[in-house]
């Protein structure tokens, strides 16, 4: 019979009276060999079964065990519970509450949730990266997989260091959880390998499997994607998440049968092509990050976010009209405004929030042409890499195009880098202003890296006189795009510039309840 002592805020388990078995045979028994050098045979918090601080119903049943003069037995508990407080323990300290009875054990042998890293498996003495160290590793999880059984796995995890050479052993771990019929499985080999040549190849050809049609969802750090030819399986999968993953074929390859898929990640992953013909209806979250790939196709017309931070590429979207939020980061040395508006954003009509991320170029004549505006979007944020001389102010202007195709813009925020550090002087004039649409909507103006530069003085001005309803704007000649400690003379030069020229050309009178120059 199970029995509890109390601790100051805890009932832990207590080896049972008569109980015969030792140690090394109970962990023997449950194949945790590493039992033998625990410290301590019933450590107080990591065991710890009920906090009672604080809660009504824990105050009841700890009463109730006072009540049964501590005779509580623990098949009482469900084994849902138990499940639960193993969830706070090491693998090291789940056999240590083997030893109790035959109801611990065989909730351990069950647990439907295996994390196997370096600290559950107790291997922090050992040194990281090490022959030894991955050797051990393998060892233990072996082992407990050996007196697993559990009929069906919510989740098998591997988060440690190996590569190809630990194929074998790899294979068969996967091939456990498919046969568990696990709903998540997760694949992080970081930080090998250190080459191409080293990397595991996932083995996809497992998933073809019945079992297979289990998995919801698949995580997958540094390995390689080969799927077989007329490859099927994961056809109830919901998420894929890949992070320097590569694929050897299109990935439509891989999940040309997953219809059920409700989230794409892909991240600094090496893409032989992104053709997704099907029309992924349940997908509702894609982000593609770094990766390398030439283009990309995707039919998912029920997105509701969307972050994409690529070079440019031809890209091919339906209307997704159900977005209301985006996040887009064009990486490339030339001026990508337009190529945001007509090959991105012309397919996301209603935005309310758009975090936008590019560069551009001040000499670039011409404002940016949407083919289309934003009736909804209300929030507009965007980080501006500015190139180009400094009397130029043509390419920072077409950000006035953008309160034009948003007319209900209530909040904008400019955080703007001088990739080429510019040389600020007091300008004699500024332009005239080239529109005078009324903003009516707009409110809130928060500008950063205002090095007051002729296109962020003219862009300024606009604002300030033709939106109606502006409440306030903010100018801060500090960057936020650069780490502070990455400061230097030069740029802190400039940020004198920004509040000289910013006070010659905008502190006027009438702006004065408005305007703040930091």
């Amino acid at each position: 019979m199970d029995r509890f002592c109390r601790t100051s805020a805890a009932w832990v388990p207590i080896k049972p009276e008569g109980a015969s078995c030792s140690c090394s045979e109970a962990a023997e028994e449950v194949g945790i060999y590493f039992l033998q050098d625990s410290e301590q045979m019933f450590p107080e918090s990591p065991i710890g079964m009920v906090n009672t601080a604080g809660c009504k119903t824990q105050r009841c049943s700890r009463s109730y065990i006072d009540r049964s003069n501590r005779n509580f037995q623990i098949h009482e508990f469900p084994e849902d519970i138990l499940h639960k407080i193993l969830s706070h323990l090491t693998f090291k300290e789940i056999a240590q509450t083997s030893i109790l009875s035959s109801t611990w054990r065989q909730a351990w042998r069950s647990y439907p949730d295996l994390n196997f890293c370096r600290v559950t498996l107790n291997l922090n003495n050992y040194i990281p990266h090490h022959t030894d160290d991955e050797k051990e590793f393998i060892m233990r999880v072996n082992k407990i997989l050996e007196y697993h059984h559990c009929p069906r796995l919510e989740r098998f995890k591997v988060n440690f260091g190996l590569h190809k050479g630990h194929k074998d052993h790899l294979d068969r771990w996967i091939g456990f959880a498919v046969d568990s019929k696990s709903k998540h499985i997760v694949l992080n080999l970081t930080p090998h390998p250190e080459c191409l040549d080293d990397a595991y190849v996932f083995p996809l050809h497992l998933f073809q499997e019945y079992n297979s049609c289990f998995v919801e969802s698949i995580r997958l750090v540094l390995v390689i994607l080969r799927p077989p030819t007329g490859f099927c399986g994961l056809k109830n999968l919901k998420r894929i998440l890949l992070h320097r993953v590569i694929v050897w074929r299109d990935l439509n390859c891989v999940l040309s049968a997953c219809a059920l898929l409700e989230h794409i990640r892909l991240s600094d992953c090496l893409l032989a092509g992104f053709t997704l013909c099907q029309q992924l209806v349940h997908l509702h979250h894609f982000t593609i990050e770094n990766c390398y790939v030439k283009s990309m196709e995707l039919h998912a017309t029920n997105l509701i976010s969307f972050h994409f931070q690529q070079r440019e590429m031809p890209v091919i979207l339906d209307e997704l009209l159900l977005l209301k939020e985006a996040t887009i980061e064009t990486m490339s040395g030339s001026d990508n405004l337009d190529y945001s508006f007509s090959t991105l954003l012309n397919a996301m009509p209603n935005l309310e929030r758009l975090s936008l991320s590019l560069y551009m170029i001040r000499e670039t004549k011409g404002w940016a042409v949407s083919p289309r505006d934003f009736i909804h979007l209300r929030y507009l944020k965007m980080e501006i890499h500015l190139h180009g001389q400094v009397e130029c102010s043509s390419g920072l202007l077409r950000l006035v195009s953008l309160l034009e195709v948003a007319p209900l813009l209530e909040e904008m925020e400019l955080h703007m880098c001088f990739c080429d550090v510019p040389i600020t002087t007091l300008f004699n004039k500024l332009s005239k202003n080239r529109s005078r649409i009324q903003h009516s909507h707009l409110k809130t103006v928060y500008m950063t890296g205002f090095y007051g530069c002729k296109g962020q003085l003219e862009l300024a001005r606009y604002i300030l006189e033709n939106a109606t309803a502006l409440q306030r704007m903010t100018l801060d000649p500090i960057s936020k795009m650069v780490h502070s400690k990455s400061l230097d003379a030069s740029m802190r030069l400039k940020e004198l510039d920004g509040r000289r020229n910013a006070k010659s050309f905008l502190a006027r009178q009438k702006f004065s309840q408005i305007l703040t120059i930091l």
